[in-house]
This record gives C-alpha cells, sequence and structure tokens, in this order.
C-alpha cells in the first residue's frame, strides 16, 4: 500500500479509492452518465500524482511554522479534493435514493409501470446527469491544476528525502480503555494537609463565631497537577460530608452558568432554570440542611467581585463544617475568593515535584506495559530527558507517553536532543506538546485537531465522539472492512487517552457513562495547529473577514440571533455545532437561513439550553451530505418529520426532548437505510414501522411488538448488527413459535443483554406463550437474561448450558405459572441471579439434588428470592 493521502484530516487514498469505485459501478448502469467514467479516471490518477505530499507538507508546517505560499497551495489541494469528493457522495446519494424508492414498488410491476419507471428514470439522470458533470468537470480540472504543481512543491523542500520521526502503528490496549492516575507521585505533604483539613471535626473550628464554610485554595502553573491532586483529596474527604460537587469553572466566568452547574452537581437532575435568582433559591435549599464539600476547578475570574458575591451567596448558607476546595493559576484569584467568603484558609501553593518522585512518574509513563529494567539504554536516555521538564506532571505524562510509543533507541536520542525542552523553565509548554503532537500517526493528528471546536473543559464522551469523527470522515476504514468504523475509532480515543492527550474527568452512575477532558494548555496547543480547519466560537462572533475560509469545522456558543446571522458562507464547511442560549423567536428563521448556506455539511448538532419551537428546520431536509444528526429541546419537529427522511447518508441520529403530540418522526425512519445510531426519546420508539429495513443498525434499547404490517417481530430478522442490550415488549403479540423464530435472535452474535416482556394483562395463554419463547433462543454469547411477565408452566428449552453457558445474570419476574426452573447452577458463569413473584414455583433443578442449590452455584454473587412455594428439588 503506497503513502497515506490526508487530505486536511478527512480523506485517506483507501476512503477516495472505495468511493470512485461505488461511483463507477453506479455509472455503468446508466448510459446517460457513461461519459463521467472518464473524468473518473482521471480523477483517480491525479490522486495518485498527490498522495505523497500533504501529509508531509503538513508535519513541515507544524514544526517550522506557516509559510503564506505553502499555505495558499496546500489548502488549493484540499479545496480541490473536497470538491471532487462532494461530487461522487451526491452520485453516492441519488444511488440510495433510487434503491430506497425501488423497495417500496410492486413485487410484479406491469409492463407499463415499467415503462413509467425507464421514462422517469431517464428523465431524472439526464438532468442531474449534467449537473453532476459539470462540477465534476470542474473538480477534474481544480485537482489536475493543483497535481501539476506536485512534483515542482517536492523538489523545493527536498520531501523526497525528508527524515522524519518513526512512528509505530496503533496498537489496541489489551485490557480496559480508562486511564486514570491511581497514585499521585511527590504530593505526599499536600494531600495529607488537605486530607487533613477535610476531615477536621466542627468541634476543632476555632473561635465561636467561625463562618459556616471555609475555602482552601490549590495555586499552580499549568501542568503542575492542581486537578489530579484535587481529585485525590476529593475522593478520600467526600465521606465526611453530607453532599460532594464538583464543578469545572474554565475561564468563561458567568455566575448564572456556574450556579447551574452546582445545581446540577447538588441536585442529580438538569435544572431547567435559567435566571440566576431562580437558581440561587434552589441551591439555597438544598445546601442549607447540608454539610457540602465543593470543588472549583481551574478558576480564572479575579476582578469582577459583583459576579463573585452573586455565586457564593448561596454557599454560604452550607452548615457548619462545609468546605470550598478551589484549583486556579493566579494567587489573585485566591485573595478574591477570601475577600467575598471572609474566610480562607492558607493556598497550598504547586511547584515542580521533587526529582526521585518525578522520575518514579516520568518512569510509569514512558515504560507503562513493558519492564523498565528490560530497557537499561533507554532508562539512560529517559532520565535526562525527565530533567528537562523540570517537574511538570503534564510534561511527565504526555512527553512519556510518547516516548512509551516507540521504544527506540534512536528515537528516544532524537527527543533528548531537540531543542524545544529548553522552554520549559519558562513555563512555556507549548513547544513541547506540539511536539508530541508531531509524533502522533496521522489518523490521531486529524481526530485530535477536531476536538479543537470544543469549549475549554468541555466533557466529552468517547462514543459520541467517535460517531462525529465517523461523519467528518476522519475514521479510515481497515482495508478489508471486516472491523467497524465504531471500533476503529475506539482504538483512536484510548490511544490518544494512553498518551495522555485526554484524562479521566467523572463517571456518571446514573448513565453508566465516563467522561474525558483535555488540559487546557493541550487545548491551546490543538486550537493553533487547527486554527485554520477548525474554530470554537464562544458567544461573540469575529469579524467575518476574521474567519478563515479554509474553515471545515465550527461550533458556535450565541445567546444573540443577530450574531449567529453574520457568519459568513463556507461552502467547504463539514461540522456546524451550535449552542444556542435564551428564548428569542428569531432563533429558527436565523438557523434556518444559516443551514441553507452549509450544503456539505456531514455533521450537525443543535442545542438549546432551554425547550424551543423551531418550525422551519425543513432546512435540514437539503443536507445531502449529512451522516450525523444531534437536536436537543427541540420541540415541535412536525415540519422536520418529512424533510429528514430524505437525508439517505444518515448515520447517526440523535432526537431529544420531543413533545408527545410529535412523536410520529419515527413514521417515515425506513427510508434512512445507512442509520447505525438511533437516539429517540421513547414515545417515538413504537412508531418506527418496519424498522427492519434499517440493516445497519448498531443498537436498539426497545423494540415493541405490534399486529400491524411493519411491525411484527419478524422486523428483527435482518438486524443482525445489533448490540449491547434489547428489549423487546409485548410479545403476547406473537402467536406462534414459528413467529417467533422470524426474528432469528440466535443470529444476533453481538447482543449480550436480552429483556422479553410480556404484559402481565393480556389474554396470552400459557400454551402460546411457552410456544412462543422456545422460539426466541438468543445467541450463545449472550451475559444477561431477563424474562418478565412470562405465562408459561415451562421454562424455555434452550435455558441451560448447551445453548448459555456464558450467561452471568438471569432475572426473572412475574412469571406468575412457572413451575419448574432447570438446573442453573450447571451455568459455570453465572453471578446474579434473581427470581421475583414466582408464586408457582416448585422445583429448580434436578428433583434429587446432590448438593445444597445456595452452595452448589460455584461463581454466584447475588441471589435475590421474591415471592414463591415450596420447591421440591434445588434448594435445601
Amino acid at each position: 500500500m503506497g503513502p497515506e493521502l490526508v487530505i486536511a484530516g478527512w480523506f485517506a487514498s483507501a476512503a477516495i479509492s472505495q468511493l470512485l469505485g461505488l461511483a463507477i459501478s453506479y455509472i455503468k448502469e446508466r448510459p446517460v452518465w457513461l461519459s463521467m467514467k472518464k473524468q473518473l479516471k482521471k480523477l483517480r490518477a491525479a490522486l495518485q500524482r498527490i498522495q505523497a505530499v500533504v501529509e508531509r507538507v503538513e508535519k513541515l508546517q507544524v514544526i517550522n511554522g506557516r509559510n503564506p505560499a505553502e499555505e495558499a497551495w496546500l489548502w488549493q489541494l484540499k479545496n480541490a479534493v473536497d470538491e471532487a469528493s462532494d461530487v461522487l457522495d451526491e452520485l453516492e446519494y441519488y444511488k440510495l435514493k433510487e434503491k430506497v424508492e425501488s423497495r417500496g414498488e410492486k413485487v410484479r410491476p406491469t409492463a407499463s409501470d415499467r415503462t413509467k419507471k425507464i421514462i422517469r428514470c431517464t428523465a431524472f439522470a439526464f438532468k442531474q446527469g449534467r449537473h453532476l458533470k459539470k462540477k465534476l468537470n470542474r473538480a477534474v480540472k481544480n485537482l489536475d491544476h493543483v497535481a501539476d504543481s506536485a512534483g515542482d512543491f517536492l523538489k523545493l523542500h527536498d520531501l523526497s528525502n525528508e527524515h522524519g520521526a518513526r512512528r509505530q502503528q496503533i496498537v489496541p490496549p489489551e485490557s480496559g480503555c480508562l486511564v486514570t492516575e491511581d497514585k499521585v507521585f511527590g504530593r505526599e505533604k499536600e494531600m495529607a494537609k488537605i486530607v487533613g483539613w477535610l476531615k477536621m471535626p466542627e468541634s476543632c473550628e476555632h473561635g465561636s463565631n467561625v463562618k459556616n464554610v471555609t475555602v482552601l485554595p490549590i495555586v499552580g502553573a499549568a501542568g503542575m497537577g492542581k486537578t489530579t491532586l484535587a481529585q485525590h483529596v476529593y475522593r478520600e474527604g467526600k465521606g465526611s460530608f453530607d453532599l460532594s460537587m464538583w464543578v469545572c469553572v474554565s475561564n468563561n466566568f458567568d455566575a448564572a452558568g456556574i450556579m447551574k452547574k452546582i445545581v446540577r452537581a447538588a441536585t442529580r437532575t438538569n435544572p431547567q432554570a435559567e435566571e440566576l435568582s431562580t437558581l440561587q433559591e434552589i441551591l439555597t435549599k438544598k445546601l442549607e440542611s447540608s454539610k457540602f464539600l465543593l470543588v472549583l476547578d481551574d478558576v480564572w475570574n479575579d476582578d469582577d467581585r459583583k459576579k463573585w458575591e452573586d455565586l457564593v451567596a448561596p454557599l454560604k448558607n452550607g452548615k457548619q463544617g462545609s468546605k470550598i476546595l478551589l484549583t486556579t493559576r493566579m494567587n489573585s484569584v485566591a485573595e478574591m475568593i477570601g475577600k467575598v467568603m471572609e474566610r480562607t484558609e492558607e493556598p497550598v501553593n504547586l511547584r515542580g515535584i521533587e526529582w526521585n518522585a518525578y522520575l518514579l512518574l516520568f518512569r510509569r509513563h514512558a515504560f507503562a506495559g513493558v519492564n523498565p529494567d528490560d530497557h537499561g539504554k533507554l532508562q539512560r536516555i529517559g532520565d535526562p530527558i525527565a530533567k528537562k521538564l523540570w517537574g511538570s506532571p503534564l510534561g511527565a505524562k504526555v512527553v512519556g507517553g510518547m516516548l512509551n510509543s516507540n521504544l527506540n533507541f534512536e528515537f528516544w536520542k532524537e527527543v533528548l536532543e531537540n531543542g524545544v525542552f529548553n522552554s520549559i523553565q519558562n513555563e512555556d509548554f507549548q513547544p513541547v506538546l506540539r511536539f508530541s503532537y508531531i509524533q502522533l500517526s496521522p489518523q490521531l493528528q486529524r481526530c485530535f485537531r477536531y476536538c479543537s471546536i470544543f469549549p475549554q473543559d468541555y466533557l466529552f464522551e468517547r462514543d459520541e465522539l467517535v460517531r462525529m469523527w465517523m461523519a467528518a470522515g476522519l475514521i479510515q476504514q481497515s482495508e478489508d472492512k471486516k472491523r467497524r468504523p465504531e471500533d476503529i475509532g475506539c482504538e483512536y480515543f484510548d490511544s490518544l487517552l494512553r498518551k495522555s492527550f485526554f484524562d479521566w474527568a467523572l463517571h456518571w452512575v446514573g448513565t453508566n457513562t465516563t467522561y474525558y477532558v483535555i488540559h487546557d494548555l493541550l487545548h491551546k496547543m490543538v486550537c493553533s495547529v487547527s486554527k485554520d480547519e477548525c474554530l470554537g466560537v464562544d458567544y461573540s462572533m469575529p469579524n467575518p473577514r476574521d474567519i478563515p475560509t479554509t474553515l471545515r469545522h465550527l461550533s458556535i456558543m450565541v445567546d444573540d440571533p443577530l450574531v449567529l446571522s453574520k457568519v459568513p458562507r463556507l461552502k467547504n464547511l463539514h461540522t456546524l455545532v451550535l449552542w444556542i442560549h435564551g428564548h428569542d423567536r428569531r432563533w429558527d428563521v436565523i438557523v434556518n437561513k444559516v443551514l441553507k448556506g452549509f450544503k456539505n455539511l456531514r455533521v450537525l448538532k443543535l442545542e438549546s439550553s432551554a425547550t424551543c419551537k423551531h418550525r422551519s428546520l425543513n432546512a435540514i431536509g437539503d443536507l445531502k451530505h449529512l451522516r450525523y444528526l444531534h437536536l436537543d429541546k427541540i420541540v415541535d419537529t412536525t415540519p422536520l418529520t418529512k424533510s429528514v427522511y430524505k437525508l439517505y447518508h444518515l448515520q447517526t441520529m440523535i432526537i431529544l426532548c420531543l413533545d408527545p403530540s410529535t412523536k410520529r418522526i419515527g413514521e417515515g425512519m425506513k427510508s434512512l437505510i445507512n442509520l447505525r445510531h438511533l437516539i429517540l426519546p421513547s414515545v417515538a420508539i413504537p412508531t418506527i414501522a418496519e424498522i427492519g429495513k434499517l440493516t445497519s443498525l448498531q443498537e436498539l434499547d426497545k423494540f415493541h411488538v405490534r399486529e400491524g404490517n411493519g411491525c411484527k417481530i419478524g422486523e428483527l430478522k435482518h438486524l443482525r448488527e445489533l448490540r449491547g442490550e434489547l428489549h423487546i415488549k409485548n410479545l403476547e403479540n406473537v402467536r406462534s413459535c414459528e413467529d417467533a423464530r422470524e426474528a432469528e435472535l440466535h443470529n444476533k452474535e453481538h447482543l449480550r443483554k436480552l429483556v422479553l416482556q410480556w404484559d402481565t394483562n393480556s389474554s396470552s395463554t400459557s400454551e402460546v406463550a411457552a410456544n412462543v419463547i422456545d422460539g426466541l433462543r438468543p445467541h450463545f454469547c449472550l451475559a444477561d437474561l431477563k424474562i418478565i411477565g412470562y405465562s408459561g408452566a415451562c421454562p424455555p428449552c434452550w435455558l441451560e448450558t448447551r445453548y448459555l453457558a456464558m450467561l452471568e445474570s438471569i432475572t426473572l419476574s412475574n412469571c406468575k405459572e412457572l413451575e419448574l426452573l432447570p438446573p442453573l447452577e450447571e451455568l459455570p458463569f453465572l453471578k446474579f441471579l434473581s427470581l421475583e413473584n414466582m408464586r408457582a414455583l416448585r422445583q429448580v433443578g434436578h428433583p434429587f439434588p446432590r448438593r445444597n442449590m445456595v452452595t452448589s452455584f460455584g461463581r454466584l454473587e447475588v441471589l435475590k428470592l421474591g415471592t414463591y412455594r415450596c420447591w421440591r428439588g434445588g434448594l435445601a
């Protein structure tokens, strides 16, 4: 395989070749468009001529800075490739459109039907063919022009002989993906002081007029480990408080916004209120009866006392012994919080870690996964590198992670001799972080650049980010196409995590979701290297003339519709993320107008801080290239429903906060044949008819069986990519074992949890239910099984070791007629067993067991028993 073509982080030669192949096969079927085949072959040849250039040029620019002439040439090339790709993508769009429309035609069309179809397709092909051929001719011409200059460009820079740093291929982690700092190095004294302060009894508070709430600031330069230390003391000390809260403040000091974060952390719910006074009232009521611990992480504001007073007013109502721990880079922030809270402890100042402890930290990252003693030569080089990092924990993590990815003597020697480390003595980490970024593979570089559109301290959820990477074209598909792009994207993310470009932030127990964050110094660095292709706008829109026309990915946080209206037309924009604040009635008109200017979008995320109605979002239906659609707090989707069904390229759809009156959005979902991820409110899920046509679907939390066409259990037959959990409801609407077998659950090898549920108020007979459940045999790899409301007297024939030996959890609930259960103790991996409301149950396992049931389950950890009669066997 030749060198990879990297175009602004979007396109690799393999992906372009795949798209070309699809387009050529499509054209072969239409004689009217055969003339374009020549242009497509020219396009392929042009791509092959330039594929060795872009990656090297971009690397040189990161190292040596930007030359205006080189920059202009590079973006000319990127624009030409994007233009060609858009045409090919549009060809594929029409192919998908025809596939969807052909599925709705008669099984045996008459001669008249066939004639009408030929006339219709010929007219359509002629009209679209002229339009697309013109666009393709222009794209090939532009690409040829750029390719002609590639040879001279290579000679000018002698790129063909460039000696680049060696990189190893990405190796996926052998075990779990979560990376956390489970130990704090060199901060034992500071940690002991802070934990002691947190656990200090109220009786030890000095003075009779002591304030209820005290503050302790942690102050230190960037990269000194303030947040990591706070995380550890928070974990250690939160048990001494009634309520513990963690809030990241960052450099956008908005009292109402921070107050909302605190309320969310205190109540574990998302507050609907926006006004500061209302949020203050909510928090005051929550805290007045609680001894609380609040961490305010990464605080910058030191000059607006009024905002500080508004923020801390409710916090002063906590019970005696309440504590606020604050991290900041500036002593002036510590002084400000001292003035408004009236009681502040002496700040804990963090400087570089003492050498012996620092060396342990550095080696922990540099030799992760290997024995340092097996790499004596590398230790001799690594120790001097560590000395150049001046005790910075961030430096140890990032540089150590970079070295760990290439355990090669020459590479380490090259790093040691690099002059970028001289800047750290002056607390300038940017050259070092940029150097570490350069060592990433092109795939990781482009994915990390994409993250710069999100604001500082943004909480990333891995699966969401990977889906956006997929939609934006940043994930290179494997050559054999056997691996899911989601799995490749997760590897990318995990690799960045291991290299400390991401850090663990928090785990939300309610949704079992882990969030990650990018250190603010890394965020600053990646914003600087990606500023011509990625931009995040925070409330104040820059002068339109200052927005690069080369921009591909844009996020805007805005509270004024007029600001949004100033966004210039960016013909190559692929990602648009809008965070809208406020209730202005002009939002829908302006958002719709903005969308009409971005016809080539692949990713659209529209999120409102308050529930609002957008009645003109039908412009979304014109976004032919769209792969990712996320709408949050959008109530009235009536005009959206019909337009969204034309998005044949769509891979991910997330629509939240639907009004019950608009739940019919699911009715036309069958047209979205490329859909892989679907997240809708529960009221909309039952309305999805003929969901079996969405054969690429990866998740389906719930499936409601109904008797009408397109709603029967057989719709599950071709959904073989389903993974995670599947909950099948209303099984009383399945009439026979043959119908149940239509679901082919035994072919769904990626499912790990299955819930089978009957309505307990249904009139389904015991015999019918028994026949149905026998036809619902899951795949051998199922780990978690839950059966609810089953009315049969006998267990399913497949609930035994030879069919489901991998089961780890079984729950049987409200199976009121079930009398017998098979020998569940023979399941070798069973850890959890729950039998709830099983009033007819009289026997588990063999009628004459050799051992007591409770002691015969080798791996069982949890056993729950509800209502039952006396068993004859299986329980002493």
